[in-house]
C-alpha cells in the first residue's frame, strides 16, 4: 500500500535525519548511538517502566549504582528537553547520561522492547 509506505523515511532522508541527530549530539556534549548496537537485557530495561519509557521516549543502556548518586545511561531523541530529564531524573531517582537516538528507531525499539499487554 503507498499510504504505508509513505510513512517510512526514504534512505536519503534516513541519512539526513541521522546526520541531523548526531549534530543534534554533539550540541548537548552526548553521544550518538545506534540502537541496533545496544544489549538490552531484562534486568535494564526494568530500570525504567513501560509506561514511562513509552511517555518519555525514552530507554535505559546502562546502569552504574556509583555512590552517592546511581547513574543510568538513557537513549533519547530530544536531549533539549530539559523538563522531560528533569522529570526523569526525579521519577528515577538517578542521574541520567544521556546518549541520542533517532527518534524513529528509539519509537520502533521502545515498541519492542516493552509491548503493550494484550
Amino acid at each position: 500500500n503507498q499510504n504505508q509506505l509513505d510513512e517510512y523515511p526514504s534512505p536519503v532522508e534516513l541519512y539526513s535525519m541521522s546526520q541531523q541527530d548526531a549534530d543534534k549530539a554533539a550540541q548537548f556534549g552526548a553521544e550518538f548511538i545506534h540502537l541496533e548496537h545496544c544489549p538490552f537485557t531484562l534486568e535494564l530495561l526494568a530500570r525504567i517502566p513501560a509506561a514511562l519509557a513509552r511517555s518519555y521516549q525514552v530507554l535505559p543502556l546502562d546502569f552504574i549504582p556509583q555512590q552517592p548518586h546511581a547513574l543510568l545511561k538513557i537513549a533519547i531523541s530530544d536531549p533539549s528537553d530539559l523538563d522531560a530529564l528533569d522529570d526523569l531524573c526525579t521519577l528515577l531517582r538517578c542521574e541520567l547520561m544521556i546518549c541520542v537516538a533517532d527518534a524513529h528507531q528509539l519509537r520502533t525499539f521502545i515498541k519492542k522492547l516493552y509491548p503493550l499487554a494484550p
